[in-house]
Order: structure tokens, then C-alpha cells, then sequence
């Protein structure tokens, strides 16, 4: 997501906002390198995080005052338990025509971002990103935290502070789509793209969205790109991926009978999940 586009920034925080998601797409990209790579893509990868730190260093001198996880800003568990209280962030998508994000309760959207990516340089510290990183150590948890407050907490704690923070950056992120534009069109399209990873990497239905006509489409969609993808794999009297088109594209057949010789094919091959279409917990 082009998180400089979120409203309220000025032109100097865009501009930092893109240079700090620009560094993470350079250190992903050497990190593959890397992993097959010699001792100079190895080197490659640590500028790679330098660049990273450099960038979040400058985004910490720009966070505004009021951000969330800062001194003067409400603190992580505070905007989360708000965040879980208004139930926001909790789906990956949002059918068009339900409610809208009540803003005038939560902190601005300019804010939300700064604390969105400041757990999303937590997460990278302390997950397994700098373990193959030259001049860096295996990671450590909590860095932000004191070193006795740190020795004092059970790993159970520790653990549970790791998932909060976790969520909530993807509570956020999901959020910040929506300041973005939380127009019908991209919602619609938000539902469709869920439905095709749904049909086409997962292998899940997701029942809560079977109503909904443009899950339904990517669904439908990304189903019939993997099985057109696997066609040379199965037997030749299998229905292919054009027989299943020609039927879902057939004027002259109801919905329903589309729903039953296209859909429901389709459906067991999959998973079907009740749930509110949390894909990042599959």
C-alpha cells in the first residue's frame, strides 16, 4: 500500500513515507539474493537494512506529537483495546454499505500512520530479518523495552506483547486502506482481490462473503487460473478450466444453476470457513 498517500501528511513526511517503504522493497529484494548469493549480496543486504534504519530514523524525528506508542500519545494497548472496541481493522476487506470508520474517535489518520509504521519497524527487529544480516545478532525481543523490564516479564507476557503489537499493525494497516479510499469501487475491488487469493493460493471459501457478488467473481476467478495452470498435470477427462468458464459465462443458464454446476464445484476443492476473512491468520 502507498502509505505517503494517507491524508494529512505534508510533502517532506510523503516524501520520508515513501523512501521508508522503498527501503524495505530494496532489502527484501537483496535479502533473496542473499540467500543463495556470496559474501558481497550478503554485504549488499546489511546497506539494505542501514538504509532501513536511516529511513525510520527520520520518520521518528518527524512523528508528530500525539502518536500513538510516543510520549504524549495513547499508548499500544489503549489503541488497541479502542480499535477492537469499535471493531475495526478486524477483516480483510469491507462489503460496500457498511459502516463507515468513525474518525472524529480516533486519533487522525496522519498519526494511526506513524504508529502503523513504527510497528512495522518492531516487527522487522524482531523477527528473523536481520538473522542473516552481516553485523547483526540473532534478534532481541521487546527492544524498545528497558532491559530490567524486559528480564522481569514471563515469556508468556513477552509472547502476548509480541501478538498485540502484531495485531494492531494489521488492524491499522487495514485502517489506513480505508482513509486512503473507502470509496464503493475500492471496496469492491479490496472484496474481489480477497476472493481470488481465496480461489487461487488458499484453497478457502469464505461462507461470511457468499453473498456478495464480487468475493464470488474473484473467487470463481482465481479458481479457474490454478486449475488452468495444473491442466497438464491432471487427467484429460477431468472438466478444465474453459468448461467451468463456458457455464459461468452462459446466458442461458440461471443463477442457480450456475451456482450449483460452477460454484459449488468449485467450493469443495476448498476449505469452507465461517470466520471474518482474516487471511494473514490462515
Amino acid at each position: 500500500m502507498d502509505y505517503e498517500n494517507v491524508p494529512g501528511l505534508n510533502a517532506i513526511e510523503r516524501e520520508v513515507v515513501a523512501a521508508y517503504q522503498q527501503a524495505h522493497l530494496l532489502h527484501a529484494a537483496a535479502a533473496m539474493d542473499s540467500l543463495f548469493g556470496d559474501q558481497g549480496e550478503r554485504e549488499e543486504r546489511a546497506e539494505a537494512v542501514a538504509r532501513i534504519e536511516e529511513a525510520h530514523a527520520r520518520l521518528s524525528e518527524l512523528a508528530p506529537e500525539g502518536t500513538p506508542g510516543r510520549e504524549g500519545g495513547p499508548s499500544y494497548v489503549e489503541l488497541l483495546s479502542l480499535v477492537r472496541e469499535l471493531g475495526l481493522g478486524d477483516r480483510d476487506a469491507i462489503m460496500p454499505g457498511e459502516p463507515e470508520v468513525p474518525w472524529a474517535v480516533l486519533p487522525e489518520p496522519s498519526l494511526l500512520l506513524f504508529c502503523c509504521l513504527d510497528l512495522m519497524h518492531y516487527s522487522f527487529l524482531t523477527g528473523n530479518a536481520l538473522d542473516h544480516a552481516r553485523g547483526y545478532s540473532r534478534r532481541k525481543r521487546l527492544y524498545d523495552l528497558p532491559e530490567e523490564e524486559r528480564a522481569g516479564m514471563s515469556k508468556e507476557r513477552i509472547a502476548g506483547e509480541h501478538g498485540d503489537r502484531n495485531e494492531l499493525q494489521m488492524r491499522l494497516h487495514r485502517m489506513l486502506e480505508r482513509a486512503i479510499d473507502d470509496s464503493a469501487e475500492a471496496r469492491r475491488g479490496h472484496m474481489h482481490a480477497m476472493g481470488f487469493d481465496c480461489g487461487y493460493d488458499l484453497l478457502v471459501f469464505i461462507s461470511r462473503y457468499e453473498q456478495d457478488p464480487d468475493y464470488v467473481e474473484g473467487f470463481v476467478e482465481g479458481c479457474l487460473e490454478r486449475i488452468s495452470e495444473d491442466e497438464d498435470r491432471v487427467h484429460p477427462d477431468d472438466i478444465k478450466a474453459s468448461h467451468f468458464h463456458a457455464m459461468w459465462v452462459d446466458p442461458g443458464l440461471s443463477p442457480a444453476d450456475r451456482n450449483d454446476l460452477v460454484l459449488e464445484s468449485l467450493k469443495a476443492e476448498c476449505e469452507i470457513r465461517e470466520d471474518e476473512g482474516d487471511l494473514w491468520r490462515l
